[in-house]
């Protein structure tokens, strides 16, 4: 998930800057301070504009807990904690409707991703802390810790991580030099190391990886994109979801050319596809569209190499869940397709699949969107997280636990 700039900015100024840092490009001029290429503008302090106990700099979704980086630099969970990933064991705490502080952690993360059962939170010095589910190494602990489920953050061996990602069952870094480092479960390659084994327990180097700007997880696969703006993919291919012209159905242990595409600002992934934001503002597709992922106004199938969606122009960011896709303008609206079972799509109707991209017309003006399995959560202009679809274990974070609300709803933090 993302990390924007939060510092001198005008509200108007947004949508013009996310685009840029998403894309990895060099920003300057409003918050008088500089982004290297590939930076998440960690550099940036995060309390100048929005500080208070509710405004987000990051959130990711996991299958049924939502997280956020706040400001103040520490994190907040909710939603269902069987994995421990609101920090504290599951039998104190069940699940929680409401966010609470994940202890352990230092006052100073800038950004935070959620596999499924699992959590990383990226520290402003490039440190990086994981906590969670640990059956498939997912929390990288390089086995220190025997228990399947860690509560507590731990911290990896790595330094120097400008960004982190997120599979399934994985975890992606992103270092200071391009190189790539992934762990957790590898039986398809999801480390994109050369083999095929049940896991990987700690960080290791993906091979071919030298010149990475962004890095982005989907259900058992994963992207790179690279200065040049094209992209490197390994892992499962079983519906396309590595976006090559052969045939789908074979796993790649080392990264492979993503073809069909160039000019990429960012990849968003979902389980079984992926979309592609390009710099003239469009969004190709590729990979599985059973539920209409791909946003060409069909639901079956699979299509590779990337295809461009119709309809969509000036797109700033691109995110994804289980089998939606969401793109945020720069005039601010969003536009959500793809499975809607729980009303994850935010239109405010249960209709599965919606094959089109399609307003939500309630969100207020955003800047990005992460989904998890069946519920989607937005991040506004004003630092504020709302979300919407599944809430059967309190992941929406409004306080109670109960019905899908398909419709955007805002997450209320606690001072």
């Amino acid at each position: 998930m993302y990390r924007l700039p939060i510092g001198r900015l005008s509200r108007r100024s947004y949508p013009v800057v996310a685009a840029l840092c998403l894309a990895g490009i060099a920003c300057t001029g409003a918050c008088g301070k500089t982004l290297p290429l590939g930076a998440t503008a960690a550099s940036l302090d995060a309390g100048d504009a929005f500080g208070g106990a509710g405004a987000v700099v990051s959130i990711c979704a996991g299958e049924a807990f939502t997280c956020a980086a706040m400001a103040a630099g520490d994190v907040r969970c909710w939603g269902d904690n069987t994995n421990g990933v609101l920090g504290v064991p599951p039998a104190m705490v069940p699940r929680s409707p409401l966010a609470v502080v994940v202890p352990g952690l230092p006052h100073d993360v800038v950004d935070v991703v959620c596999a499924d059962l699992a959590v990383c939170a990226r520290r402003a010095s490039g440190v990086v802390l994981c906590w969670g589910n640990n059956g498939f190494g997912t929390v990288g602990d390089n086995g220190s810790q025997d228990a399947s489920e860690i509560q507590l953050p731990t911290e990896l061996p790595l330094a120097n991580v400008t960004a982190l990602a997120a599979e399934a069952a994985d975890m992606c870094a992103l270092d200071a030099s391009g190189s790539v480092s992934c762990w957790g479960q590898d039986v398809d390659g999801e480390v994109g190391d050369g083999t095929l084994k049940p896991d990987d327990r700690t960080p290791t180097r993906t091979v071919g990886v030298t010149n990475a700007l962004a890095v982005a997880g989907g259900a058992g696969f994963a992207c790179a994109t690279r200065t040049d703006r094209t992209a490197a993919c390994w892992g499962a291919d079983t519906r396309g979801e590595l976006g090559d012209v052969g045939a789908a159905g074979s796993a790649a242990s080392t990264p492979i050319a993503l073809v069909g595409v160039s000019g990429i600002r960012q990849i968003a992934l979902t389980s079984f596809a992926g979309c592609a934001l390009l710099e003239d503002g469009s969004v190709s597709c590729w990979g599985d569209n059973s539920r209409g992922q791909l946003g060409r106004g069909t639901s079956s199938g699979s299509l590779f190499p990337p295809a461009w969606v119709p309809g969509l122009s000036d797109v700033v960011s691109v995110g994804t869940g289980g089998a939606v896709v969401c793109a945020v303008r720069m005039d601010r609206r969003t536009f959500c397709w793809g499975g809607n079972a729980d009303g994850e799509l935010g239109l405010g109707i249960v209709e599965d699949p919606v094959s089109t991209p399609t307003e939500l017309l309630t969100l207020p003006d955003a800047l990005l969107v992460a989904g998890g399995l069946s519920h989607t959560c937005a991040m506004t202009v004003d630092h504020e997280t709302w979300c919407w679809g599944a809430n059967d274990k309190g992941q929406l974070g409004i306080g109670s636990v109960g019905v899908s609300i398909s419709t955007p709803t805002k997450v209320v933090f606690s001072q």
